[in-house]
């Protein structure tokens, strides 16, 4: 059975520590070890959580049994505009329901901060060539546009953003 429990500053070693396991288990078959080593400093050194959570995005744990599992990032951009930073399950776990999990969590949250009778829109980037997009679909999540975003040393995410409509 999967819980979904808010984390604070003293999990962010958990989520890194779940990071070094699944991103380059995720992204191996996608990128290169380079891009990866970059993505890992870039967006999992320990200043680099601290700042994002400082910067207002909602970090969760995806417990399993008492233990972490998987963990996801959701970071208000506008009034009515959310983006799933990160959504990440042990390979282990994938497969379980432990996704689905996670989504419900993000548009639960969504739901707790927008005003009653309104809508928003909850997005996520997914790279192009990504066996998830398919999972994203499922859970009710289109392709909205795509793009190659440059995030520094020559590196490029190559992405869809898919946008799901929550209320």
């Amino acid at each position: 059975m999967f819980e979904v429990v808010r984390a604070y500053k003293e999990d962010l070693p958990i989520v890194r520590k779940l990071a070094d396991v699944i991103f380059p288990h995720t992204y191996s078959p996608l990128l290169t070890p380079q891009q990866i080593d970059y993505m890992m400093e870039w967006m999992y050194s320990p200043a680099s959580l601290q700042k994002q959570m400082d910067d207002g995005q909602y970090f969760f744990l995806l417990m399993s049994d008492g233990n972490p599992v998987g963990f996801m990032t959701v970071e208000p951009q506008e009034e009515l505009l959310f983006h799933l930073q990160k959504i990440y399950v042990l390979p282990s776990q994938q497969g379980k329901g432990a996704g689905r999990v996670l989504i419900n969590a993000a548009e639960s949250l969504v739901h707790s901060l927008i005003p009653e009778g309104e809508t928003a829109a909850l997005e996520l980037n997914v790279n192009r060539d990504n066996p998830a997009v398919s999972f994203y679909k499922k859970m009710g999540f289109k392709i909205d546009r795509q793009g190659d975003f440059p995030i520094g040393n020559g590196f490029y995410m190559n992405d869809y953003i898919m946008k799901k409509v929550i209320g």
